[in-house]
């Protein structure tokens, strides 16, 4: 082994170039046994509170009447 092979810089790994990220979305998904019963895409800038999780509840209980009426 050289001084040359010493003093030699590293190099470093290339970093690819980030792309920008197309987003987030929230979903509440319910299912079964059978599959996918309900699916609901929280909007934009919104929070789950109590009011919305009681309204997602109805719909899926409609869901789920419309989906499996024999339950």
């Amino acid at each position: 082994m050289t001084t040359e092979d010493i003093q030699s810089p590293i190099c470093a790994p290339k970093r690819e170039k980030m792309q920008q990220s197309a987003g987030k979305a929230k979903a509440s998904v319910f299912w079964d046994a059978h599959g996918i019963v309900f699916i609901d895409y929280l909007e934009k800038e919104r929070t789950i509170n109590s009011d919305y999780y009681i309204a997602l509840l109805h719909r899926l209980k409609d869901q789920i009447a419309e989906k499996r009426p024999h339950l």
